[in-house]
């Protein structure tokens, strides 16, 4: 029961401090809020668990899916015959943890707010948001860690698409824009994704036709997903149409964003390869007898 216990709050912590991990080290300050009952410095802003934004959606859904496989993880320190358990203790705990922060968030945005009923489908909009990624999170994180290996190579893709966000996040709140190093940084975030995601595929090797539909499904997560996180961001972030425009409007822009930002010539294929270039060289390196080989070098340089 303890150690239940314990691997709940481990969980809880996790899926916190590790999925707004970003937003923990800028001071926890609530985002200006274009629909805030009194204008507002940043610094005046009060302190919320979540960074409820409509410039943040797509680090809103990052901090749940990253934070559901944080929390998922600490739960394979358990025992392998109590391991299923324990990572879904732990994701109990990042279940918990979710539910209080946006709890919290979401009093606190509310009692700021103008009071309008554009303010009311704003802060339902962005908690529907928050919950999305939460339990995606926990899906996610459930298929990472103790998922069959189908089902993990498609959660580490997922986890790779929004990974990118949260590390450019992670840059723009704490680094200095324009320095080298940041810049440096920058653009290596996409190929970190694309080795996470590879990494993903290696771990499936396409022996059966669920395994290679598992391969294609991945590739359209890497590929698409992105995309669909680019449109909505812009027209979530679009104040002006939101304001004006009635929601047909709202989709069509998403739309025309959507195929742009899909276009071979603004996404570029690099990635794709390299993630399928991971995918095989990891395939290659833990194919049935690489480990023996290894082993028995190993055994060579010891013996006498």
């Amino acid at each position: 029961m303890r150690s239940t216990l314990g691997r709940v709050v481990a969980g809880a912590a996790a899926w916190w401090v590790v999925g707004a991990l970003p937003f923990l080290l800028t001071g926890l300050r609530l985002p200006l809020q274009n629909l805030w009952d009194t204008e507002q410095a940043p610094e005046s802003m009060p302190r919320v668990a979540l960074p409820l934004s409509q410039y943040l959606i797509g680090f809103l859904v990052a901090i749940g899916i990253v934070g559901g496989v944080a929390a998922a993880l600490t739960g394979l320190t358990a025992p392998p015959e109590r391991r299923r358990r324990g990572v879904r203790a732990a994701l109990s705990g990042a279940a918990l943890a979710a539910a209080v922060s946006l709890a919290q968030t979401s009093i606190v945005v509310r009692n700021g707010l103008d009071g309008s009923k554009r303010a009311e489908l704003y802060l339902s909009a962005l908690v529907a948001v928050t919950v999305v990624g939460a339990v995606l999170g926990l899906v996610v994180g459930h298929a990472v860690a103790v998922g069959r290996p189908g089902a993990r190579a498609i959660g580490v893709a997922l986890l790779s698409t929004v990974l990118g966000g949260w590390l450019g996040t992670f840059l723009l709140l704490r680094g200095s824009a324009g320095s080298g190093v940041w810049q440096a940084l920058y653009t290596a975030i996409p190929w970190v994704t694309a080795v996470v995601a590879g990494i993903g595929l290696a771990l499936c090797p396409p022996r059966s036709r669920s395994a290679v539909l598992a391969w294609v499904g991945a590739l359209v997560v890497v590929w698409v997903v992105p995309v669909i996180l680019t449109a909505v961001s812009y027209v979530a972030g679009s104040r002006a149409m939101l304001a004006t425009s009635p929601p047909s409007e709202w989709l069509d822009a998403g739309w025309a964003v959507f195929r742009a930002a899909l276009a071979p010539a603004n996404h570029p294929l690099w990635p794709l390869a390299l993630t399928i270039a991971v995918g095989l060289v990891g395939l290659a390196r833990l194919r049935p007898g690489a480990p023996a080989s290894v082993t028995e070098d190993r055994a060579r340089t010891v013996d006498p």
